[in-house]
């Protein structure tokens, strides 16, 4: 979830609270008030806990259609013995705050869009003209007529040393060539974006990460606990127990091998 993302989840946990959205953090504490596990609330709803954690944290993002939202919703309520109306009127508010925010954020993105292209239209149309000029330009007209005159009074012997003692003109082909390299370079180093590593437990278990090819640190994850570490390049991660994790890269889903209970190791990406 980028920063952008992060605010806006905010801003509509805020705007549910006043409006008695929160669906999420209502459901996970009631029940958790009446000693309920995830574990408990899947097996009686037939729902993926990874489902379950997204309810909870509210990340609609993560979530299927509204349609089926709802009904994961109201599931959830009365496996807990919550009322369900009151739990899928939470949701539809927070839904609501959720998507005109989103879509303030398009409309913003939009604009930023049409600034941008206006502007490479003017830079390309100067640099169109600037071009035009230099092709139409005299090649006879000396650029510099002073120098011209001189080098006309210059005798031939005068010119011929000119000439040996003039520095040497650089290739002009590798030139080009670190050009084109030193743009790479500054192309590659402005697309390079930090990798996101999320990690959500299922249940109690232990992980241990290699940043970068730095030292491991290890994460003692709980259920319903959530894990966010960034790198540059990679992650190599050691999973307690493959059944206990749910892993995300830059918001995609990792597939964990290994059935429960075993030790797997993954480098990502």
């Amino acid at each position: 979830m980028t920063a952008e993302d992060r605010a806006i989840s905010n801003g509509d946990a805020k705007n549910g609270d006043r409006n008695g959205g929160n669906f999420g953090l209502f459901l996970k504490s009631q029940r958790e008030a009446r000693g309920i596990s995830l574990q408990q609330v899947a097996g009686r709803t037939n729902i993926q806990p990874e489902i379950l954690v997204h309810i909870e944290t509210e990340r609609l993002d993560q979530l299927p259609e509204p349609v089926y939202i709802k009904g994961f919703v109201r599931a959830y309520a009365e496996a807990i013995g919550v009322d369900p109306r009151e739990a899928v009127l939470r949701y539809e508010r927070h839904d609501a705050a959720y998507r005109q925010a989103l879509s303030a954020r398009q409309l913003r993105g939009r604009r930023r869009f049409m600034r941008r292209m206006l502007l490479a239209i003017v830079l390309g149309g100067g640099l169109i003209l600037i071009v035009t000029a230099l092709l139409h330009r005299s090649p006879e007209q000396p650029s510099n007529p002073v120098a011209s005159e001189t080098a006309e009074k210059r005798s031939p012997s005068e010119a011929q040393t000119a000439s040996e003692t003039a520095p040497a003109t650089a290739d002009p082909g590798k030139q080009k060539t670190g050009a084109v390299a030193e743009n790479g370079a500054a192309k590659k180093a402005v697309n390079k974006q930090p990798l996101m590593l999320s990690a959500v437990g299922l249940k109690e278990t232990t992980l241990k990460i290699i940043v970068d090819g730095k030292r491991p640190k290890v994460y003692h994850l709980k259920a319903d606990t959530r894990l966010e570490i960034e790198a540059q390049r990679e992650f190599n991660i050691l999973v307690d127990d493959a059944r206990a994790v749910t892993l995300y890269l830059d918001g995609q889903p990792v597939v964990v091998p290994g059935r429960e209970g075993q030790q797997v190791t993954l480098q990502l990406p």
